[in-house]
């Protein structure tokens, strides 16, 4: 009888390990500072899953402070955690004059800093290089 409570111990144990994991898996860290170098006013943040063909402009999900003047920073966090499970995001950011830039297939769950600077270009903290398109 011992030894099939240790059976179901063991069992129970491999399952509860399993469903932390499980757990912790499902909504990963996608928060970052953006840091705004650009010389200009940035006056809306969106984000969006890089499986999405296009832009969720749910700007509800995303916290941060906006108006962002250049030289500033502020702290994004993706709020709805049915979308913390993505890894690769899409950024889009708004500036005066229906000016926008994008940024695409960042992976968000590694990275805890964005810069866009003034000569277009968006770098992490890991030292990666973003491509940025403007108004397409």
């Amino acid at each position: 009888m011992s030894k099939n409570f240790s059976f179901v111990k063991k069992a129970v144990f491999a399952f509860i390990f399993v469903m932390m994991f499980a757990v912790s898996a499902s909504a990963l860290n996608l928060d970052f500072r953006l840091v705004n170098s650009t010389g200009l006013v940035m006056y809306r943040l969106y984000l969006s899953p890089s499986e999405n063909s296009k832009f969720d402009f749910d700007q509800d999900e995303i916290t941060g402070a906006f108006p962002l003047s250049s030289g500033y920073y502020t702290d994004i966090q993706i709020r709805n955690p049915n979308r913390q499970r993505f890894r690769h995001w899409d950024m889009r950011v708004y500036f005066r004059d229906s000016l926008y830039i994008s940024i695409y297939n960042i992976n968000l769950s590694k990275i805890s800093k964005m810069t866009i600077n003034e000569d277009g270009e968006a770098f992490d903290n890991l030292g990666h290089y973003y491509s940025v398109k403007y108004n397409e």
